[in-house]
C-alpha cells in the first residue's frame, strides 16, 4: 500500500515476500561492504584487509543494531549468487590465496568463513553480555581458519583502524 504497487505487480518482480527481504538484505550487506572499503584499502596485505573488513562490518551491530538484527535474522546473502556484490571480499580472499597468505581452498569456502564470521559476530554483539573485543576475536578466528598463524592473526586483528561514517 505505502509503495503504491499492486500485489500482482509486486509478484512480477519478486516471487515472494521472502525474496523481497533477501534482496533488501543483499543491498544492505553490499552497502556495508562498500562503506568499509575505503578503510580496508588502507592496507596492502590481504589478511589485514579481511581482518579490518570483518571488524568494521561486525561493529555495525553496535552503531546500527536494527540493521545488524535484520541481517542476522535473514542471514547474509548467498556468496554464490551472481547479484551479490561481494567483489571486494572475493578480491582480497583470492589475493590472499594466490599470494599463499591463506591456505589454498575454494573461494566459496573462504567467503563462507568470512561472511559467517561477520554474521556470528554481529549476532553476539547485539547482546549486552558480548565481550567488547568480540569483533577482533572473530577476525582473528577467521584468519586462523583461512590459514594465518595464530600470533599473526591476533596482531592483524587488533591493529588500529580509522573509523567509518555509517549513514
Amino acid at each position: 500500500v505505502g509503495a503504491e504497487v499492486s500485489r500482482g505487480s509486486f509478484y512480477k518482480y519478486f516471487p515472494s515476500t521472502d525474496a523481497l527481504l533477501r534482496e533488501v538484505a543483499t543491498q544492505i550487506a553490499n552497502e556495508l561492504i562498500r562503506m568499509a572499503e575505503p578503510v580496508v584499502q588502507d592496507f596492502d596485505d590481504p589478511a589485514e584487509r579481511v581482518a579490518s573488513g570483518i571488524r568494521l562490518v561486525a561493529r555495525t551491530a553496535i552503531d546500527h543494531p536494527a540493521v545488524a538484527a535484520f541481517l542476522v535474522r535473514l542471514g547474509w546473502p548467498d556468496a554464490r549468487s551472481p547479484d551479490v556484490l561481494l567483489d571486494f571480499v572475493r578480491r582480497d580472499l583470492s589475493a590472499g590465496i594466490r599470494q599463499r597468505r591463506f591456505t589454498r581452498m575454494p573461494i566459496a569456502l573462504a567467503l563462507n568463513i568470512t561472511t559467517g564470521a561477520v554474521l556470528g559476530a554481529a549476532h553476539c554483539m547485539l547482546h549486552d553480555d558480548c565481550e567488547a573485543d568480540f569483533a577482533e576475536q572473530t577476525a582473528a578466528a577467521a584468519l586462523r581458519a583461512l590459514g594465518v598463524e595464530p600470533g599473526e592473526a591476533k596482531r592483524l586483528s587488533t591493529r588500529r583502524l580509522r573509523s567509518v561514517e555509517w549513514p
